[in-house]
């Protein structure tokens, strides 16, 4: 899931990550050690997190969260997506020369 983080807080070794995502806020759980690398995160840019979440499906097939267990979490990039396309346009225009080969075009990209 990918959200913003505007709680942390627990008294025992279960600590509570409160997650916007949108209109939705989603409460989940962590350890305090993920929990003490999250802190610098609150209120700040947009994360990823990664864990086992528990859903159940509403009679309009609508699906909710009913638990997320944070088992490990990542920044994204804030990189407008304006200048992302510029990144991809500029690797990927041909060189001077002529025309590039995709084979070698998507190795060279693998190895970054």
């Amino acid at each position: 899931m990918d959200g913003e983080i505007i709680r942390i807080g627990g008294r025992d070794e279960t600590i509570n990550v409160h997650l916007k995502a949108g209109d939705e806020i989603h409460i989940c759980v962590t350890s305090k050690a993920i929990a003490r690398s999250l802190a610098p995160h609150i209120f700040g840019n947009v994360i990823r997190v990664r864990g086992l979440g528990t859903w159940a499906r509403l009679e309009s097939s609508a699906w909710i969260l009913k638990g997320f267990q944070i088992a490990a979490f990542e920044p994204l990039d804030q990189m407008p997506l304006s200048k992302v396309f510029e990144g991809l346009r500029a690797r990927l225009a041909p060189p001077e020369a002529g025309r590039i080969n995709p084979v070698d075009l998507l190795r060279q990209l693998r190895e970054e």
